[in-house]
């Protein structure tokens, strides 16, 4: 909900400030920063007043903390990065294939997808703390509540673009290029029908990454980051060649395929993993007193009572010594019997 309000204020302001005061840029970072302190403040009010579950604590600062916070951060790193070098490459490309007509025409793919991408993240983002909190509280029915909204949510959003895309092309590209600009206009929204098929898989291994990020495995998440801007999109560039123009339009779209099964089998294996953890904290709450018990019980076979586990063994003398010793040696798939 800050969030949101946020936004809004930030609307309001820009109208104040650029429509009514026409203070142009200026008038445009006074208000962002406005709307950006004025709910920062606001987000520090609970802490403040320790209505909130988590606290403000006195920092400490060790090397291990310091790369974990790296590890964590690499993903995000390299996005930006990697990112960056394939525009780069794609300019190149697309100056070689079309000309300036083609690198405007990506521009407008790119204003387009603007439109698309911050929603994306914003789902994604909003819910990885709660999806972090969980995690450390070993609460894995609620992550995966959690991580199925997430991804639920992004499903629509993706397809309702790629929809709107194919069926409003020429009414977006209007918002992008001026009417006398024939030739940018027919390239742009025939280029913008190709491109949006990229929505039918964009929006799973992106939340696939924010998942990953929530729960701090930067190693997956900096595999599907690398995955997705850099090698597969290299990769089809040379698969796509033939089609010149129209294989980097799709080029987008034949990445997220092969990104998208490595998402699948990552959260396959993690599905699996978050199954065991929970069958063993549900063994943990079953028999919470276990050792101990053995502990104690044992301990009446040993000659030395200070340490029972290192003690000098003796024979069991009756049926109840034995079941103890058999209880301990068990595996634990039932509370232990004393009697």
């Amino acid at each position: 909900y800050l969030n949101l309000f946020m936004c809004g204020l930030q609307i309001a302001l820009l109208v104040l400030f650029v429509g009514v005061w026409k203070m142009g840029l200026t008038g445009s970072a006074i208000s962002i920063n406005l709307a950006m302190g004025l709910c920062g403040f606001i987000a520090l009010v609970p802490f403040v007043r320790k209505k909130a579950v988590l606290r403000f604590v006195r920092p400490s600062f060790s090397f291990a903390m310091m790369k974990e916070v790296v590890a964590c951060g690499m993903p995000v790193f390299f996005n930006n990065m990697a990112g960056r070098l394939f525009s780069l490459i794609m300019n190149l490309l697309l100056i070689r294939m079309g000309g300036t007509l083609a690198v405007s025409t990506y521009s407008v793919l790119m204003y387009a997808s603007e439109l698309i991408g911050p929603m994306l993240y914003g789902l994604s983002d909003s819910v990885q703390p709660a999806i972090g909190y969980n995690w450390g509280a070993k609460d894995y029915g609620r992550v995966k509540a959690l991580a199925k909204c997430v991804f639920t949510a992004s499903a629509v959003v993706s397809l309702a673009a790629m929809a709107i895309n194919m069926l409003f092309a020429p009414q977006l590209v209007g918002m992008f290029v001026d009417s006398g600009e024939t030739a940018l206009r027919e390239l742009s929204v025939h280029a913008m029908r190709i491109f949006s098929v990229k929505y039918l898989f964009w929006w799973f291994g992106f939340a696939a990454w924010g998942f990953y990020n929530a729960i701090e495995k930067p190693k997956n998440a900096t595999i599907l980051t690398l995955s997705n801007v850099i090698v597969f999109p290299l990769l089809m560039v040379a698969l796509l060649w033939p089609l010149q123009l129209d294989g980097l339009w799709l080029n987008q779209a034949a990445t997220y395929i092969p990104v998208n099964i490595i998402a699948f089998a990552m959260l396959r294996k993690t599905q699996k993993e978050i199954g065991k953890m929970k069958k063993g904290k549900n063994n943990e709450k079953a028999h919470p007193n276990r050792w101990a018990f053995l502990s104690k019980m044992v301990g009446s076979l040993c000659a030395d009572q200070r340490d029972p586990w290192q003690c000098r063994y003796r024979a069991p003398h009756n049926r109840k010594e034995k079941e103890i010793l058999r209880v301990a040696a068990a595996p634990c798939t039932r509370a232990p019997r004393a009697d």
